[in-house]
């Protein structure tokens, strides 16, 4: 159950690069945590600050959060400007008699003295007092959704950040768990090989190999099982700075 939970852990998260990744982006990738294990992971990963940064830059979180704050911004900037509703501009041509009577073009080709021609403009502004009275209140309510949106930014900034440096300590401590695993695993096999040639020259019994063939058994299966979760960590880390850590490595060189 815990393999086929580790498998479906590692294709979730090679599938979040994209279908493109090719093989030997995947073998090197497999290279690099399998290198990872055996060194120095303090020293071989980049920086926590680093991996932090590029975690933000690249969070999908983060950027549906920017863009759900300039989208309130803008509704900001459309209650302050709604005043123009309230303001209308019109224009009007007045062709006709001089006792405001219209007049045909036959009868002004007959009596031109009698026409008046002219071009009126006028400004109208209808102000009703609701306009006064909610104005305010609602460019605070739209201030007040662009303040929200900010908070939710800066939330999901906190939340993206704890989870690199939990993810990383985690690797840490799995990393460290597999050197103990890895001693013990090497003690045991050699314990296990030593009671094959003792009990082959007749000094252990088959009860007592059993144990020891036990506990050879046990140590293998941990130091397995902890090389798989650093795997599922290691990808996951990957998954939250957003792209491979050997890539981050070669732009830093």
């Amino acid at each position: 159950m815990k393999h086929n939970l580790y498998f479906f852990l590692l294709l979730f998260c090679y599938g979040a690069f994209g279908q493109g990744t090719t093989e030997g982006e995947l073998a090197t990738r497999e290279d690099s945590i399998t290198a990872a294990i055996g060194v120095n992971l303090a020293e071989y990963l980049p920086p926590l600050s680093l991996l932090i940064e590029v975690a933000k830059e690249n969070s999908p979180e983060l950027d549906f959060n920017m863009a759900s704050t300039k989208q309130q911004e803008y509704e900001l900037g459309l209650v302050r400007k709604d005043w123009t509703n309230l303001v209308s501009i019109g224009a009007q041509y007045r062709y006709g008699a001089v006792s405001g009577g219209g007049v045909s073009s036959d009868q002004a080709l007959l009596f031109p003295q009698d026409l008046s021609v002219g071009a009126y403009a006028f400004l109208s502004v209808e102000i009703p007092l609701s306009y006064f009275v909610g104005r305010k209140d609602q460019i605070r309510s739209a201030e007040m959704s662009v303040e929200i949106e900010e908070a939710k930014k800066a939330s999901q900034e906190r939340l993206t950040e704890r989870e690199v440096v939990e993810t990383y300590n985690r690797l840490l401590l799995i990393q460290e768990l597999i050197r103990i695993s890895s001693e013990a695993k090497e003690s045991s096999d050699l314990i296990y090989e030593m009671s094959i040639e003792r009990f082959r020259d007749g000094e252990l019994t088959l009860d007592q190999l059993g144990v020891n063939t036990s506990l050879k058994a046990k140590y293998s299966t941990e130091y397995e099982s902890l090389k798989y979760e650093f795997s599922i960590t290691y990808l996951q880390l990957e998954r939250l700075i957003g792209m491979p850590i050997s890539k981050l490595q070669n732009s830093q060189n």
